[in-house]
């Protein structure tokens, strides 16, 4: 139980990573909601993603990432059997 609770702790934390400015012109943000999700999957990361964007004067496409995030969560709730 301790090794799951870790492995969890260990994983958001990796998704707190700081963007670069380069990371947030150039991501695909589809993708990167996607892959949030399947690897994350406790709730979106892109409130924080539009902040640490906005220190560059650049704004994250919430939509995208949205819609990736929906599909990447369906992909993992169900094993990848959509």
């Amino acid at each position: 139980m301790r090794l799951i609770l870790f492995s969890c702790i260990a994983l958001a934390g990796c998704a707190a990573a700081p963007m670069t400015e380069s990371e947030c012109r150039d991501t695909n943000w589809y993708e990167r909601g996607r892959i949030d999700a399947r690897v994350y999957t406790i709730q979106p990361a892109v409130d924080q993603y539009a902040r640490q964007c906005a220190a560059y004067g650049l704004q994250a496409p919430v939509a995208e990432y949205m819609e990736g995030w929906r599909i990447g969560y369906g992909e993992w709730n169900t094993g990848g059997r959509m």
